[in-house]
């Protein structure tokens, strides 16, 4: 997922270190964990919907923005306390921190848009494998990093992206340590916003 938000701006940095391998990798590359396999996503590129303009997709991010730093917080609060980590049926770890933030990012996000489907890792966990065949999904990772979280070494990340006929258009990364976000949904509307302030 962390490739979304880099092909959607093409020109923010990235300092989440624990992340820097994926940057750059196709959604089809970042569906690991949520049950989907290629050739669900390969349905997904015959779109059905009309596209999201550059403005719908522009106008989406703020409450984007706001959900991902909500989950950043639900994380970072059990980060502090300690959480015990549960061994997913797939052999991977996952905390309270995981659902918690997935709590609110899921039901959150199809809230924000009813008729666009939330594909989450801890989401497909629980047997939600939603339809993606309308070629429009969110791609969600509640907690990019759950090892990491466990290690406490401060890089991990709350992932969206929004896949449109098997591309990313629009993705909001944020690392709740750091307090930095980083987002984007078009071409001249991806910016960072760091303890430094904001910046295009």
């Amino acid at each position: 997922i962390v490739g979304i938000v880099r092909l959607a701006a093409r020109n923010i940095p990235y300092r989440a270190g624990a992340i820097r391998e994926s940057i750059g990798k196709n959604p089809i590359d970042c569906i690991s964990g949520t049950g989907l396999t290629h050739a669900d996503l390969a349905l997904s590129h015959a779109i059905t919907l009309p596209m999201l303009t550059e403005k719908q997709r522009v106008e989406l991010l703020p409450a984007v923005e706001t959900l991902a730093r909500q989950a950043g917080a639900a994380i970072l609060k059990l980060y502090k306390s300690g959480t015990p980590v549960i061994v997913k049926n797939d052999g991977s770890p996952v905390t309270a921190a995981d659902q918690a933030a997935d709590a609110i990012l899921s039901p959150g996000l199809a809230a924000l848009t009813p008729d666009i489907p939330v594909v989450s890792e801890e989401g497909v966990e629980a047997g939600l494998k939603p339809d993606i065949s309308g070629g429009r999904f969110w791609l969600v990772d509640p907690l990019d990093g759950t090892k990491e979280f466990i290690g406490h070494t401060d890089e991990f990340t709350v992932l969206i992206g929004l896949i449109e006929a098997g591309k990313p258009v629009l993705g909001v990364m944020y690392a709740p340590v750091a307090d930095e976000l980083y987002a984007a949904a078009a071409p001249g509307y991806a910016w960072s916003e760091t303890k430094a302030g904001r910046e295009a």
